[in-house]
């Protein structure tokens, strides 16, 4: 077989599986950081539209609670 036919060939070929073994980890290396990333992006986009969506539910409220005070002192004033 090819390891019986000499030194050279089983020489070359560890060092080329090793090198292919390093890319194969760098791949993944590269593409968990590539993850990571986007997944940190998307953690900052949910965080800033959850604070959006508290702020308009707080401006609804405030909006909602003002109508209500106005009608409820036209009808008081109409009353009075």
């Amino acid at each position: 077989m090819l390891w019986e036919t000499g030194g050279s060939v089983r020489n070359h070929f560890l060092p080329a599986l090793i090198f292919l073994g390093v890319l194969v980890f760098q791949g993944c290396e590269t593409a968990d950081s590539e993850c990571c990333r986007l997944s940190r992006q998307q953690a900052l986009t949910i965080e800033s539209l959850n604070s959006e969506i508290v702020r308009l539910n707080r401006e609804i409220e405030g909006s909602s609670l003002a109508r209500t005070e106005s009608r409820d002192a036209g009808v008081f004033e109409s009353r009075g």
